[in-house]
């Protein structure tokens, strides 16, 4: 009976590894995406010629190098007289075995303009 219960806490145990391992991943992407569009955001007030366009362009590149499926469509950017907010909506499918999910991620970012 120890030998049975040993083997179950052991399987329970790689279990849990092997789903933190596939699970882990996508949220360390979207905490990487999340520091790039505050870089991002906060480049906009120091170089006043960069467009909008190229901002999101710039936002986009990074989810792709991060294999991120941020689309034009999902990536939305507002901005008033002093600060910039950035957000994005998207989800990432991982296949557990028994208990396959999608992981929903909004990441934002909003920066404003530094009163000297």
């Amino acid at each position: 009976m120890k030998l049975l219960r040993s083997l179950v806490g052991m399987l329970v145990v790689v279990a849990a590894v092997y789903a933190a391992w596939m699970i882990f991943p996508p949220f360390f992407a979207n905490y990487q995406l999340e520091e790039a569009m505050d870089d991002a955001a906060r480049g906009l007030y120091v170089n006043y010629s960069r467009s909008e366009s190229e901002f999101r362009d710039q936002v986009l590149k990074e989810a792709r190098t991060l294999s991120i499926p941020l689309t034009n469509e999902n990536l939305h950017i507002e901005h008033g007289p002093n600060d910039y907010y950035v957000w994005g909506d998207y989800s990432v499918h991982v296949d557990l075995p028994l208990y396959p999910l999608d992981l929903n991620f909004h990441p934002a970012s909003k920066s404003q303009k530094r009163r000297m």
